[in-house]
């Protein structure tokens, strides 16, 4: 009865010890995973700072896109004016050359009748 006993006993021992190394194991574990989870929150936390810092710069980017686009519409819109301008100044200024090549043809017509 005594070695039943002290048998029994020894098995509720190595019970206890083997129940006490799976609770380490488990807490061990569960320790390694929260660090896990953690170390992920934080590289999950980085990588939506730096996709909220690519959408400002992108948003910052297609605003200087749109301005750009803007003032070259209104160069575009500007030197189509000055070239109408230049085109009627070209054409006064070789009506003018007409006007005066006629005037000294009729000089010259006017001077060649006084001969």
């Amino acid at each position: 009865l005594k070695a039943e006993l002290t048998k029994e006993s020894n098995l509720k021992e190595a019970a206890l010890n083997e129940k006490s190394k799976i609770e380490s194991y488990i807490t061990s574990n569960q320790a390694k995973s929260q660090e896990a989870i953690r170390a992920k929150d934080e590289e999950l936390k980085k990588r939506d700072s730096l996709v909220s810092a690519m959408r400002s710069d992108i948003s910052k980017l297609t605003k200087v896109k749109d301005d750009t686009q803007k003032l070259l519409e209104s160069a575009d819109m500007q030197i189509k004016a000055r070239s109408v301008e230049l085109m009627k100044t070209t054409q006064i200024v070789n009506e003018l050359k007409k006007q005066m090549n006629q005037e000294a043809q009729s000089r010259d017509n006017a001077v060649k009748e006084v001969k």
